[in-house]
């Protein structure tokens, strides 16, 4: 995961012009990895998000953590072990 610029609020992010990520609003972040690109939190319903980098859902109003996320192994598939956090 890359780090979040200190002005990065909502708005658009530029790498060395390949690439364009959306800043998710302060306080809405993945709670386990810190994970702030709006294309990587995938809204499950209308009160949980799922972090893509980490496989955390959790509810970005209450802060909330529903389930935390699963290691994945080099197959890509569930190892059956959570993450450490």
């Amino acid at each position: 995961m890359t780090e979040r610029p200190k002005d990065a609020e909502c708005s658009d992010l530029f790498g060395k012009g390949e690439w364009t990520h959306q800043a998710v609003p302060p306080g809405c972040e993945c709670p386990d990895c810190k994970e702030w690109r709006m294309d990587l939190l995938v809204w499950i319903d209308d009160e949980e998000v799922r972090c893509d980098s980490c496989g955390t859902i959790y509810n970005p109003g209450t802060g909330e953590v529903h389930s935390r996320g699963q290691v994945r192994t080099k197959g890509g598939s569930d190892d059956g072990h959570a993450s450490a956090s």
